[in-house]
């Protein structure tokens, strides 16, 4: 079964900061994920929260391929 949808998401503790979650999130996460999901044309949704031990949080799922182009938010 193949990838379909694509998200990311991270928790870190009371005397964390939320720019450590973003840390690991986007440059140790972003590459292999899109790998694994055949590099998806859609940018990678997620989400980051600062909690205590069992902590939940919501993950954004959003299909690999689901690029919206927003008019005047996106020019190539």
């Amino acid at each position: 079964m193949r990838h379909k949808a694509t998200a990311r998401a991270a928790i870190v503790g009371e005397a964390g900061e939320l720019e450590h979650a973003a840390a690991i999130l986007h440059p140790e996460l972003g590459a292999p994920l899109r790998a694994a999901a055949e590099k998806g044309a859609a940018p990678v949704p997620s989400a980051k929260k600062i909690g205590t031990l069992g902590t939940a949080i919501d993950v954004p799922l959003a299909h690999k391929d689901a690029l919206r182009l927003l008019p005047g938010l996106f020019r190539w």
